[in-house]
Formats: structure tokens, sequence, C-alpha cells
């Protein structure tokens, strides 16, 4: 799929094949930083403190396909459990326009998005089943227009205006980069995790079939 800038299948057998990006195998690999835990064929948790996944890849240059305009990022969240409060999953807030991109839970584990803009809050707050877990994705579309999806169906519409993709900072996985620091973290388990260009309905069904296929096929779900 061509759209995609950044495939990580988190739930591998060994953690050196879950920090590799699939779409450049031989390109900058996930950095785990303080430990998050690693389970083999399961993926990665984060402590809700500490921990969390580095894609050493600048959104705004970095990451194939993903622009202003047109961006997503979906995960495969196998557990909620340990969620208590506002955890981020993926996100970044940079140092120049303060430029805002995350995903983030609340405690009661609705999902609530900022794409590409400059709103503290939350572009979408999306009403998920199953405590938050299974394939999640939110893009941005066009200017004013946006969606988040939960196993395929939309629970959520981004309708704030973008500003510009975050610049300068690196994208955190299970936690926020808040400007060079890592905060807002999250004990979420990961399993999968992809970002590029957004996608239209054929390719959502089509990379969430090929990421729950393989899941499936090593015992994650």
């Amino acid at each position: 799929m061509t759209d995609l800038g950044i495939l990580y299948l988190l739930a591998a057998q060994a953690s050196d094949h879950a920090v590799v990006n699939f779409v450049d195998p031989f390109g900058v690999k996930l950095s785990p930083v303080n430990s998050p835990t690693f389970t083999a064929d399961q993926g990665y948790t984060g402590n809700g403190t500490t921990a969390y996944l580095n894609t050493q890849r600048d959104p705004s240059s970095e990451i194939s396909g993903f622009v202003q305009n047109s961006a997503h990022m979906s995960y495969y969240v196998r557990d909620t459990s340990s969620v208590t409060g506002v955890e981020v999953l993926a996100g970044i807030r940079d140092s120049v326009g303060s430029e805002r991109l995350y995903d983030f839970y609340n405690s009661s584990r609705t999902a609530l998005q900022t794409f590409n803009n400059q709103t503290s809050t939350s572009g979408a707050a999306s009403t998920l089943t199953d405590n938050g877990t299974g394939f999640i994705l939110s893009q941005r579309t066009g200017s004013t227009v946006g969606a988040v999806y939960q196993d395929g169906t939309q629970v959520g519409t981004i309708t704030q205006t973008s500003t510009a993709a975050p610049f300068g900072q690196d994208l955190f996985l299970l936690a926020r980069n808040d400007q060079g620091s890592a905060d807002s973290f999250c004990n979420a388990q990961i399993s999968a995790f992809t970002s590029g260009a957004s996608l239209d309905s054929g390719q959502r069904t089509a990379l969430q079939s090929h990421i729950e296929t393989y899941l499936t096929t090593v015992g994650a779900i």
C-alpha cells in the first residue's frame, strides 16, 4: 500500500523485529525509551510514567505521504485495562507554531483526536466500545474534514481547520512529544501502528484486514 509511510508490526516474535518499519525495513528503526514492556506476539505496553517509543521521524518531512490535509495514524490497541486518565497513544506538539497531532484517551477511554492544528483540546470526541481496544484509525482528509474509526465504523468527526503538520519534532508512541519532552504517558498495549497519507474506504478496509490477519496468525487476537 503506497499510502503508508510507517508500518510497525509490534506484535512480533522478537523485539528487534517489532521496531522495524516494514515500509522501509533498512531505514530508521523505532526506538524504545525507558523500557516499555515488550511481549512476544502481543506488542509494546507503556508504563504510564516514563516509557514510550520514539519513531525518530518528523511527520512533516520523514513520514512518506503525510501532509497537512491528507494524513492518518492507525493502531491495533490490544489492551487498555490499565488506562486511568488522559493518556496519549501517539502524539506531538511542535516548538515552532504549537501544531498538534495526537490521539489520546480520557478516563472513560473515550478517544479524542487533534490533527494538524493548534487547538489544545480535541478535534473529535469519539465514543468507543470495548474500552477503546481494536483497530483505531484517525485521519485528516481536508482542511476542515477528518474522521475517527473503530474496527471500520466511523465514531467521530474532525472539523477543526488545519494549520500545518507538526514540524521539527519526532512522533512518539505511548506518549506525547511536547516540544522535545515526553509527557502524557500511556499504559495501553499496542500491537501495530501505521501512518502516512489519508486512506479511502477500500484502503482502510484492506489495511485493517491485513493487520488483523497477521495478528490472528501470531495469536495476538
